[in-house]
């Protein structure tokens, strides 16, 4: 992973962007919209950006922090050489997946 410092009010992505890299929340706020529509605030611990270490699809949201933020960024080939050396990890993440995946189909 890289911290990654971000001062208040800066875009960490767009909607509608390529990238490769999930992020974690260490300290501060990060608003995460749609169109303008708020879809979630992550806080410490919370991580975001996930489906881009799946595919290569554009971003579907745009991820802009509300403070003075520290990020951990974790791009699609270190993630995927993380899962590689530890199946414990890679089964908890796809246990988080369907998690997500069916709270999305509930809602």
């Amino acid at each position: 992973t890289q911290e990654v410092g971000v001062k208040a009010g800066s875009i960490i992505y767009k909607e509608g962007e390529v990238t490769d890299s999930m992020y974690l929340v260490l300290d501060g706020r990060v608003r995460l919209h749609r169109g303008g529509n708020e879809i979630m605030i992550a806080q410490s611990k919370d991580i975001f950006g996930t489906w881009a270490l799946f595919d290569d699809e554009p971003r579907v949201a745009t991820a802009a922090t509300i403070d003075d933020s520290t990020l951990l960024r974790i791009s699609k080939e270190d993630f995927f050489d993380l899962l590689s050396d530890h199946t414990n990890i890679t089964e908890s993440v796809f246990k988080a997946l369907v998690k997500k995946i069916r709270s999305l189909i509930r809602d």
